[in-house]
């Protein structure tokens, strides 16, 4: 989520994805967004730009209160600051860390800054005249660490902002401009407040009950299309061994080794049938048995004489052959 002010576009990005905002506030008449930011110790993050005006604008960045740097906003350009330059390709990027309490008592060690500006990134857009050019290399900015802050300052639980290990980085440019806005009076101005998820909660900046219900429909979000990549696995890897299984060959010939060396014997013609058993009748002469199973004519058993009354005497008359 980025905050929107005069065509201007902020926002905090973590692992590239933006920080979601909570409590925005924007009043009529102002150039001045502000909102809260959710932070972890140890987060690396950068800060991400979108000028969507037709004319070339400058930010300054202030993170606690201390003047961290300066970047070009081209016109119809998007652009990000991961940290503070330290040459022409180096850089040292912005870190959320822990506050550190001193004793009430330690103005020693206590750090020269102002407490009232503890966990917020401030910062403030400025219209610049066209005619701007490029200057030679980029000198390292000197920032002042947090080294501590006196326990009665009321800022337990809260965070700062440190800066990482020296690191390489794209090649930057540096301009030299001039402001069109006075320096009191920004072009547009961003306020983010940041501290952890606990204290936000703490705080009832963050609604708990709404933040579950966010979690949730991400749960289910990524559950649900968790199970819809693995339909569509199963249905690839199916679809994959359906066309990797070859159909058997019809009629294939079963070989087996003949008696002589190199020689088969082709097993798929022969039919192995059961021998039918001999069908016995018996014979009326002299009670043997007929054979009928080896016959090759079929043998149709003899039609019955029609008999039929004679008009004189009583004879049969045989009419099977006429």
């Amino acid at each position: 989520m980025t905050l929107s002010q005069h065509g201007v576009e902020f926002g905090v990005l973590v692992d590239g994805k933006p920080l979601v905002n909570h409590a925005v506030e924007s009043q009529a008449g102002s150039s001045t967004v502000s909102a809260y930011i959710a932070s972890k110790v140890g987060q690396t993050f950068q800060l991400s730009f979108k000028n969507k005006t037709d004319i070339p604008l400058s930010a300054s960045v202030f993170m606690d209160g201390r003047d961290m740097r300066k970047t070009m906003l081209q016109p119809q350009h998007a652009t990000s600051c991961r940290g503070v330059r330290t040459s022409t390709h180096s850089y040292k990027p912005f870190t959320f860390s822990a506050l550190k309490l001193i004793d009430s008592d330690d103005t020693e060690n206590a750090s020269a800054i102002d407490y009232s500006k503890l966990g917020l990134i401030e910062v403030k857009v400025y219209r610049i005249k066209p005619n701007y050019r490029i200057s030679d290399g980029i000198k390292g900015r000197d920032v002042a660490d947090i080294d501590g802050i006196p326990e009665k300052s009321k800022k337990l639980g809260c965070h700062s902002v440190s800066l990482g290990p020296n690191l390489f980085g794209t090649i930057a440019t540096r301009y030299k401009i001039q402001r069109l806005d006075p320096a009191d009076k920004p072009f547009a101005t961003f306020r983010l407040q940041y501290q952890s998820e606990e204290m936000l909660k703490a705080q009832g900046i963050i609604d708990p009950s709404a933040q579950d219900r966010s979690k949730r429909k991400r749960s289910q979000a990524d559950s649900a299309e968790s199970s819809n990549a693995d339909r569509a696995s199963k249905r690839q890897a199916f679809s994959s061994v359906k066309s990797t299984v070859k159909p058997e060959r019809p009629g294939s010939p079963i070989r087996v080794p003949a008696s002589s060396e190199g020689n088969y014997i082709d097993l798929t013609q022969i039919k192995m049938e059961r021998p039918r058993s001999p069908i016995r009748v018996p014979d009326l002469v002299n009670g043997s048995i007929i054979d009928l199973t080896d016959a090759e004519d079929d043998v149709k058993p003899p039609r019955s004489p029609i008999r039929v009354a004679g008009a004189l005497q009583k004879q049969v008359i045989d009419l099977t052959d006429d």
